[in-house]
């Protein structure tokens, strides 16, 4: 019999062994399936690439942060079980797939990043933005929100944005007098942890599975360009962030009850007023960077009118930073800086979406899981409300939000069909949620980059992003699907 205390031990040890459990599951479910274990009535091709769909889950859920090995290995897996299917066409659609305006503009967003990060432009707007919109603690957290949500659209990394952001957070804390335990810190880092993931929902380009969300939406008919997400997800998630705030403000004026008197909800500043904004003047490279920013947003938003390229020419555009005459950035240095593991992630990602759209992989597991439920007899309405409830929570088991898009955008679609409903009822809500992950800090980078700052700890963000989980629900089933119809997104 184990003692308590040998108990105790390896429970301890579990967590440092979860990487390894976790690849071992994938890799032992992926055979199993190969060998015939997977679902019934799916082809060849499909049993493979459902095994390669395991085996990239295991692999990216268990090693996150080093993710551009698995990542080549899934491309390569997927390149050869298409190539034995379909020999003749393979090249003609990998150029296809990654010639396109999307597939580029992530890349472009990481170096822009770099640049705006490495300028001090970021810095300089978002601290401005937080020093002149009040002295009130309450607004300094909703300050703290929408320099997040403004800063999103410049970059498809989550983590790097969570990286500028917390310095400036931590300095508006301090300057406050607030320290580590103190509500007003919490609120502050849990803003901006919630403001980030809320902007990545915004804007297409604030996050790669935004990118692969879109294709799976075009394969089911529904085109959607850099301003028409916009105009899709902005009011629903404009309304998040005011609600991510207003719960702020609740919990805050509890806890200033309870006795933190530095809460959110506090009247009047707290501490001394905030450090003024930094008196040197913005700089050439500061300058340089902001115009090809304009260049790279003008060339998404106006892409559907001109029909160009907006990738490839936000790509040209970054790629001057480089020159002589500007030489804002160095080669060396940015090589060193792009986030390589998030790129190969979102190329074998991409990949593997087609590969699981062109075969239906899913269809057996799904209609075996949702007949259970019952979703093809339910009206559109509760269809909406229980797939969407589901994909808000399904964050809880992920620690990619890149590797979640790749799974639970294609299963939406495969249920609304099912269903006789219009996919995108279903594929649209859930695309919506990939970024919303509140809830755990391991859900995603950046949770744990907030969480590491020290100012709130996990329970805190389980039961705010629980709350703010629950709110998101609300404002997609009964403001967004409405307004989604109303503009005619589910028919195309």
């Amino acid at each position: 019999m184990i003692s308590p205390v040998l108990l105790v031990d390896r429970l301890r040890r579990i967590p440092a062994r979860g990487p390894a459990i976790t690849a071992t599951l994938g890799v032992a479910l992926a055979i199993a399936i190969l060998l015939s274990a997977g679902p019934a009535g799916i082809g060849d091709e499909a049993r493979r690439t459902l095994a390669i769909t395991v085996l990239g889950l295991g692999l990216w859920g268990a090693f996150p942060r080093q993710a551009f090995w698995p990542s080549v290995l899934i491309i390569g897996l997927v390149l050869v079980s298409r190539t034995a299917t379909e020999p003749s066409a393979i090249a003609g659609q990998v150029v296809g797939l990654y010639g396109s305006s999307g597939v580029w503009t992530p890349l472009t967003g990481f170096l822009l990043a770099y640049a705006v990060s490495v300028t001090g432009l970021g810095r300089r707007f978002a601290f401005g933005l937080v020093q002149r919109i009040g002295q009130r603690p309450s607004l300094v957290i909703l300050a703290v929100g929408i320099a997040s949500v403004i800063i999103a659209p410049l970059s498809p990394s989550t983590t790097a944005k969570a990286f500028l952001l917390v310095p400036i957070c931590v300095g508006l804390v301090d300057a406050r007098g607030a320290r580590p335990g103190s509500w007003f810190g919490a609120a502050v880092l849990l803003m901006a942890a919630a403001a980030n993931n809320i902007g990545a929902s915004m804007f297409l380009t604030a996050t790669i599975p935004n990118f692969i969300s879109v294709r799976y939406l075009g394969a089911v008919g529904v085109d959607v360009s850099w301003l028409r997400w916009l105009l899709l997800a902005g009011p629903p998630n404009l309304l998040l962030l005011l609600s991510a705030w207003i719960i702020l403000l609740v919990l805050g004026r509890r806890a200033a009850a309870a006795g933190q008197r530095d809460a959110a909800g506090e009247v009047g500043p707290v501490g001394p007023s905030l450090p003024a904004q930094p008196a040197a003047p913005i700089g050439r490279d500061e300058v340089i960077t902001a115009i090809v920013l304009g260049v790279a947003l003008f060339a998404w938003v106006t892409e559907p009118l001109t029909g160009l390229n907006g990738g490839l020419i936000g790509l040209a555009a970054v790629a001057s930073l480089f020159l002589p005459p500007l030489h804002v950035m160095g080669v060396g240095r940015v090589r060193r800086a792009v986030p390589w593991s998030p790129v190969a992630l979102f190329f074998a990602a991409l990949l593997l979406g087609t590969a699981l759209s062109a075969t239906a992989a899913f269809d057996p597991v799904v209609r075996s899981a949702f007949d259970v439920i019952g979703i093809d007899r339910l009206p559109l309405v509760p269809a909406v409300a229980v797939v969407t409830l589901l994909a808000l929570f399904g964050h809880l088991v992920f620690t990619s939000t890149t590797a979640y898009a790749t799974v639970v955008v294609p299963i939406a679609i495969s249920v609304a069909v099912a269903g006789g409903l219009p996919p995108a009822a279903l594929a649209l809500p859930v695309a919506i949620t990939i970024g919303y992950a509140f809830i755990l800090p391991m859900n995603t980078v950046p949770n744990l980059i907030m969480l590491d700052a020290g100012y709130f700890t996990a329970r805190q963000m389980a039961g705010y992003g629980t709350i703010l989980t629950l709110a998101a629900a609300f404002i997609l089933v009964v403001v967004a699907v409405p307004y989604w119809q109303f503009l005619g997104a589910f028919s195309g």
